[in-house]
C-alpha cells in the first residue's frame, strides 16, 4: 500500500510535527511527508500524491488543511485519512474521528467511505468545502479570528465571537435554491454539509455528509441584545428552532447580491456572489473499523 503524509507545522498550536515519527510507525511507513509552509501546498501534494497512484494520504491538520488537501482528489479514488489535529477539527466529528493512537487499526482495516463536497463559484475561481460555508457573522468572525492568530498563535475563538457581536452587522440577502427563495436582512447564513463548526458547535443538526444535500440556516436580522441571549443555542443547535432562523435544503443555493463577507471551512475566502452546488459522494475517506 502506497501511504502519503501532509503535515501542517502550526495545527495543534504547532504540535502536529511532533507526531510525525508516531505517524510514520502508525502508518508502518510512509512513502513521503510533506510539510507544508505556505497555503497551496497541500493541494498540490494530494494531487501530485494521488496522481502518482497512492492509496491513502494522512492529513495532519484543522479543518483548513483538511479541505485544501481535498481540492487534490475530489472525483478519484485516492482516499484521504482526516487525523484529529488542528483547532477545530469539525469535519471529523461527522466524517469519524481518527485519533492518533487508532490510525493503525484504520489503515489495516482498509475501511472507506465516499462522502459529498460542495462546490463554490465567486469571483470567476471555484472551490470545494467538505464541512461548513458561512455567509455574514461567522465570516467576520473567522476573519478576525485567523488575523490575530498570525500575530499569536494562541488565541481565544470565544473572544472573537463575542467581539464581533458587540459590532454585530446585518446584511441584506437575495438567495434561490432548488425549492426556495429568501429575500430579507440577516445576521448569519450557515450552508452546512457537515454537523459541526467552531469547534464542537452543532451548526447543522440533521446534516449528513453522504446524503446529496446542502442545508440552508439563516439566522434574521436582530439587535445585538437578542443576539447575545440566543448565542447559547448555538452550542446545542437547538437555535434553528427559533422564530428568526429559516431552514431550507437544496441541491444548489444562488446568492446575487454583492458585498457578504464568506468562509469556507474556517478560511475566509471574499464576498458574494456566489453559488454552491452540491457533488455527491465526491472524496473519499477513510474510516475506523
Amino acid at each position: 500500500m502506497k501511504i502519503g503524509a501532509i503535515v501542517n507545522p502550526i495545527s495543534g498550536d504547532g504540535s502536529a510535527v511532533n507526531f510525525i515519527p508516531e505517524i510514520e510507525k502508525q502508518a508502518n511507513g510512509i512513502s513521503e511527508l510533506v510539510i507544508t509552509r505556505k497555503g497551496g501546498e497541500a493541494m498540490s501534494a494530494a494531487e501530485r500524491f494521488s496522481k502518482n497512484g497512492f492509496d491513502l494520504i494522512i492529513v495532519a491538520g484543522g479543518d483548513g488543511t483538511l479541505n485544501e488537501a481535498s481540492q487534490g482528489i475530489i472525483g478519484t479514488e485516492t482516499a484521504m485519512v482526516p487525523l484529529v489535529f488542528g483547532n477545530g477539527s469539525d469535519f471529523t466529528r461527522s466524517a469519524g474521528r481518527i485519533e492518533m493512537s487508532r490510525l493503525s487499526d484504520a489503515i489495516k482495516a482498509g475501511r472507506t467511505r465516499k462522502v459529498d463536497t460542495i462546490m463554490v463559484e465567486y469571483a470567476g475561481s471555484r472551490i470545494h468545502f467538505i464541512n461548513i460555508m458561512e455567509l455574514g457573522f461567522g465570516a467576520l468572525v473567522m476573519k478576525r479570528f485567523n488575523d490575530r492568530r498570525k500575530i499569536r498563535r494562541n488565541t481565544s475563538f470565544t473572544r472573537h465571537i463575542l467581539a464581533e457581536a458587540t459590532r454585530l452587522k446585518s446584511f441584506p440577502i437575495d438567495m434561490s435554491g432548488d425549492s426556495f427563495s429568501y429575500s430579507d436582512d440577516i445576521v448569519e447564513c450557515i450552508i452546512a454539509n457537515g454537523r459541526y463548526f467552531g469547534r464542537g458547535l452543532l451548526a447543522s443538526p440533521g446534516s449528513s455528509i453522504d446524503d446529496g444535500i446542502i442545508d440552508v440556516h439563516i439566522i434574521e436580522k436582530m439587535g445585538k441584545g437578542e443576539f447575545f441571549m440566543k448565542l447559547s443555542k448555538i452550542k446545542d443547535g437547538s437555535y434553528i428552532q427559533d422564530r428568526k432562523v429559516k431552514n431550507y435544503t437544496a441541491g444548489s443555493i444562488e446568492v446575487t447580491n454583492p458585498g457578504i463577507p464568506f468562509e469556507v471551512d474556517g478560511e475566509f475566502l471574499g464576498f458574494s456572489p456566489l453559488r454552491a452546488t452540491i457533488r455527491p459522494l465526491s472524496l473519499k475517506i477513510l474510516q475506523l473499523p
